[in-house]
């Protein structure tokens, strides 16, 4: 938020950062002029309309609740990926939505080149077990039999495709003869795309980290390290790192930053935009929003849809040899980074949809 606040202020919009905490204090009396409130996953409510913007890190079905207090004729919706708008219209949101891709601040002003740098690999993000049909089906042995093939056939699809998810499991279900309408309630429906989404991204990272070839020096910055990755002696186990200001030093110190989640297919992550504010490399998931922007094996370094081995990922070790090679790419994909991809840039983004 304490970027987004420093975009408005780029395009000269008088914008002050506000504590929760300070919410009623700053509320207590008629605040003159025309306003409006930014906030995340709109977690910022007023009992009596107030026009407001909410910047949207995560898919619709992640915590509906949230949405449903509100008011939807003076609130705006932007999701960070373009499929996003119509996955909360297909579960009934009223508010008005827009694609606002996540961004990133300014570039570090003296970054480390990368011959200095002492982590090849960098990691940040959620991991958990992987998840197979098997011990699913173990874990709720009263659900319908169905219903793992269901998860699991859509978890799959989302791994091999960039269409979005709802999409995928409408397909799914139709393939397996389920009415969406008369199997499952809204609660039920997100709670399922929701279950979908996280186990298709612990998976998928889990394969991708166990892909990479031996010999790097790995970090990993996560709370707990799953099973099958334990036994790798190249990674380093930074433990969990609440202070995400640690996190970007991390990556300040990185060669290359891995990231890779299939919730955004059609949108960016924000830490691809961190990554490249540190001048690190970065090796990410394709997306349609990325490709307009970012050349793979010029800018950027995509990940091949569907399952990762070892032999996808074996010109890494190379490519973080070569530091002259990986710098350029770093050089070049900072600079698009500067020009489009900034808070300064999409806060243009937001004033729009407040315009609207």
């Amino acid at each position: 938020m304490a970027e987004i606040h420093a975009g408005l202020r780029g395009n000269g919009i008088d914008a002050s950062l506000v504590p929760a905490e300070k919410f009623s204090e700053v509320f207590s009396a008629p605040i003159q002029g025309p306003y409006f409130v930014v906030d995340g996953n709109h977690g910022a409510y007023f009992p009596a309309p107030v026009p407001k913007f909410s910047f949207m890190m995560d898919h619709p079905c992640w915590k509906p609740e949230y949405l449903d207090r509100g008011h939807p004729t003076v609130e705006r919706l932007g999701w960070v990926d373009a499929s996003h708008p119509a996955a909360a219209a297909a579960i009934g949101l009223k508010y008005r939505s827009s694609f606002c891709p996540h961004a990133g601040p300014d570039p570090a002003a003296s970054p480390l080149p990368m011959q200095e740098r002492d982590i090849d690999v960098l990691f940040a993000g959620g991991l958990r077990e992987s998840s197979n049909r098997a011990r699913w089906i173990a874990e709720h042995p009263g659900a319908a039999p169905v219903l793992a093939d269901l998860i699991f056939d859509t978890a799959e699809a989302v791994e091999q495709s960039l269409d979005p998810v709802v999409p995928l499991f409408m397909q799914v279900c139709a393939q397996h003869g389920v009415d969406i309408a008369q199997s499952f309630s809204r609660p039920a429906f997100c709670a399922i795309i929701s279950d979908i989404l996280a186990m298709a991204e612990g998976n998928r990272r889990n394969r991708v980290l166990a892909a990479l070839p031996a010999g790097f020096r790995i970090a990993v910055a996560v709370g707990t390290l799953p099973a099958e990755l334990r036994d790798r002696g190249d990674i380093t186990h930074l433990g969990y790192i609440g202070d995400f200001a640690a996190i970007r030093r991390l990556m300040g110190r990185a060669k290359i930053v891995l990231n890779t989640t299939g919730k955004f297919p059609q949108g960016s992550h924000e830490r691809i935009w961190y990554a490249m504010a540190e001048h690190a490399a970065v090796v990410t998931d394709q997306s349609r929003f990325m490709e307009q922007d970012f050349v793979d094996g010029d800018t950027i370094r995509y990940l091949p849809l569907g399952p990762v081995t070892p032999e996808h990922l074996a010109d890494l070790r190379d490519l973080c040899a070569d530091t002259a090679r990986l710098q350029a790419q770093a050089d070049a994909a900072r600079e698009i980074y500067r020009a489009k991809h900034t808070w300064k840039e999409r806060a243009q983004l937001i004033l729009a949809a407040m315009r609207n």
